[in-house]
């Protein structure tokens, strides 16, 4: 009897044993992550244990995510655009000589620079330039050329000067005033290369760009330069030219692009279309 009731006990332990769920092994490789295989399929045997799966309803990997931003665009990220992904504005530094209180000339410029889309910050020619450059440099004629000097010389953001008596310091002209650079009174200009994109469309010969007569600056300009407008009579005197960013100027090559613009303080405020059309240009140029 004791011994019907030993086997009877054995037989129920084996049939137990033979339905107890059996533990699933799965070969881990490197680069499995730790949780993978856990789906209900691979539990109830409906394949292999590698043919696992991703989770559709696991929450995204924040890395993955971080990895994938950091490498779009060459391994850098995307400084170009705002959080909701606009584009973010041009940035144009206008350096002047008294910004609390901007002069008329100078309060026009801003404002021209602000229509095209800029975000403009004015600083005091007393001030160094920041260290990050910004989209667009503009020299207003207002600066104290003294005070200014060769600050913006090696400076590497493309730069508008409107002060002929910077030109030398910046080695966009040689040193020498009144032979190398300097400003006389007028209403027009001459318009020697129409086909340049500083020349705004207009046709070559003279053009009317401030009423009534104003200080209107010009510079000798070096032979690698695009001289686009000169003096009324005076073809060695450029009141629009440029250089390409790397082309010789006198002594170094362009760190960026660099223009010589005609309108020195305080013919901004008297600019008719012509001339904005003029400045508009020369922005359009500097920052394509």
């Amino acid at each position: 009897m004791w011994r019907l009731g030993m086997r009877r006990v054995l037989i129920l332990a084996v049939l137990l044993q033979g339905c107890a769920p059996r533990p699933i092994y799965r070969q881990t490789e490197i680069g499995d992550s730790e949780n993978d295989g856990e789906r209900d399929g691979a539990a109830d045997g409906a394949g292999p244990p590698d043919a696992f799966d991703d989770d559709p309803d696991a929450p995204p990997d924040p890395d993955a995510a971080l990895t994938e931003h950091v490498l779009d665009g060459a391994g850098a990220l995307d400084e170009g655009a705002d959080d909701g992904g606009a584009p973010l504005p041009p940035t144009a530094l206008l350096v002047v000589g008294m910004p609390p209180t901007l002069a008329a000339d100078d309060a026009k410029l801003k404002a021209r620079l602000e229509s095209k889309g800029f975000t403009v910050t004015v600083l005091d020619d007393d001030a160094m330039p920041p260290t990050m450059p910004p989209t667009l440099v503009v020299v207003s004629g207002s600066v104290a050329s003294a005070t200014l000097a060769a600050k913006y010389v090696s400076y590497g953001a493309p730069l508008i000067c409107l002060e002929p008596f910077v030109f030398g310091d910046l080695k966009m002209t040689g040193p020498t005033r009144n032979t190398d650079f300097g400003q006389t009174d007028g209403t027009q200009i001459a318009v020697t290369l129409a086909g340049h994109p500083l020349a705004g469309g207009h046709p070559a010969g003279n053009l009317t760009v401030v009423a009534p007569a104003s200080s209107l600056g010009w510079g000798v300009a070096a032979a690698g330069a695009e001289k686009v407008a000169t003096l009324v009579g005076m073809a060695n005197r450029a009141t629009v030219f440029a250089y390409e960013a790397g082309e010789m100027m006198v002594g170094m090559p362009a760190p960026a692009r660099r223009i010589g613009l005609f309108p020195a303080s305080p013919t901004p405020d008297r600019l008719n279309m012509a001339g904005w059309q003029l400045f508009d240009a020369a922005v359009d140029w500097a920052t394509r």
